[in-house]
């Protein structure tokens, strides 16, 4: 494109803004698309024409426009005897795999590009482009560790390149804020804005007979749920140990109670062993993932919800969407103090530190043998959501940013 072209397109977005038309924003998320970032962009459709660029299969219940595309990771999966040693190429030379194809003809006509984190090739592309447009470049972080993946000289420059390239950046959380600071982005160019939420489809209902008895759950069981992957650092196995310690407790003697596993992943098979281990079969389930239009269904049927992630080598829990879920569903939770978790649920959860198995098995007896307890936390975990992160909250903040990156007084205060 000549410099000619570029400010006959520009000269055009700007006519765009003043004669009424609906500003373009190209929301670019390749691989990353998160349900719940999804949920307000239906809502802005009256001010913004918002168009999703991203490469998984979606669920048709989302308003928008969108366009699919494949990533350079994606294809490269596909094939079968280098899937892998991409992974080591791709991280080595260039950081991730999110290189999108076609990535311009995709953005072209978009008065606002907004992309996910500083460190991917998706970024570069975008704040390339972003420049090349004259256009304003807005970088979405969920990512809440300073200088994370900087020891690859690659990722490092490509981090530089995009955070000058950003008129603003939209952070998660207060403490992805503060990240973002650490690394040396001005405070008035960071909104903070959370993940919003369907505060109708998750709310608080009775449980679903059948669904306990698939689960081989009593009507008379208390039950204690986790939702998650199985990884090491979700904590699933720390939860696990805290309620053998709960088992036989004198606190917790009068009520049955069970713990519900939901989720898959590679440490799914010693948390088996370790039920075994533990001699507590008939107490424990574990169950595979259930669609994410199910959700609501499967919080019904708790009476506590557990977040017990801990940190781990490369970075700590952002901010769960769990988290959020269970409590728009008003459900007395634990949790332990790691990234956002604390931040999201406020004075609505029983805090523990990570892997404090001893802490977290006591705020278990707590809540299995304190109903007005838990019925007090579940109520202040729904009035903290719908306050705080319903969808229409985080779509009247979205529509001041984007309002404000287009008309050049993106400065925050």
């Amino acid at each position: 494109m000549t410099d000619c072209q570029q400010e006959e397109e520009s000269l055009g977005f700007m006519a765009n803004v003043t004669t009424g038309a609906r500003p373009i924003i190209g929301f670019v998320r390749g691989p990353f698309e998160n349900e719940h970032e999804l949920f307000p962009l239906p809502l802005l459709q009256d001010e913004f024409r918002v168009v999703l660029t991203h490469t998984h299969k979606l669920p048709g219940r989302h308003e928008f426009e969108k366009q699919r595309t494949m990533c350079l990771g994606s294809i490269m999966e596909r094939v079968p005897k280098v899937r892998r040693a991409y992974r080591w190429f791709i991280d080595g030379l260039l950081g991730d795999g999110s290189y999108l194809m076609n990535f311009e003809r995709l953005v072209r006509g978009s008065q606002v590009i907004d992309v996910a984190e500083q460190f991917r090739m998706m970024s570069f592309q975008a704040a390339r482009y972003a420049l090349k447009a004259k256009i304003p470049l807005i970088v979405t972080v969920y990512e809440n560790t300073p200088f994370y993946r900087e020891e690859n000289p690659r990722t490092q420059r490509i981090k530089r390149f995009v955070a000058q390239a950003a008129s603003a950046f939209i952070a998660k959380t207060n403490q992805i804020r503060d990240s973002l600071m650490a690394e040396g982005v001005p405070r008035d160019r960071i909104y903070v804005i959370y993940n919003g939420l369907d505060t109708q489809g998750f709310s608080p209902k009775e449980s679903d007979d059948a669904l306990r008895a698939r689960y081989r759950l009593a009507p008379s069981d208390q039950v204690v749920l986790y939702v998650g992957k199985l990884l090491w650092q979700k904590g699933a196995e720390d939860l696990l140990r805290s309620f053998r310690a709960v088992v036989g407790s004198e606190v917790t003697k009068e009520s049955p109670y069970k713990l519900l596993i939901i989720g898959a992943g590679k440490e799914q098979g010693r948390l088996r062993r370790l039920v075994s281990a533990f001699g507590i079969e008939g107490m424990v389930r574990i169950a595979a993932p259930v669609p994410f239009g199910t959700m609501p269904e499967i919080y019904h049927l708790a009476d506590i919800v557990v977040v017990p992630s801990k940190p781990y080598r490369e970075g700590q829990e952002q901010e769960a969407r769990v988290l959020r879920e269970a409590m728009a569903c008003g459900k007395a939770m634990v949790i332990t103090d790691c990234g956002g978790n604390a931040e999201i649920a406020g004075p609505a959860a029983l805090k523990c530190a990570p892997a404090d198995h001893p802490a977290i098995a006591h705020a278990l007896q707590l809540l299995l043998s304190n109903l007005a307890l838990r019925k007090e936390l579940g109520q202040k975990a729904r009035a903290r959501i719908l306050h705080d992160f319903d969808v229409r909250t985080t779509a009247r903040d979205l529509r001041i940013a984007y309002r404000e990156v287009l008309s050049g007084s993106a400065s925050r205060v």
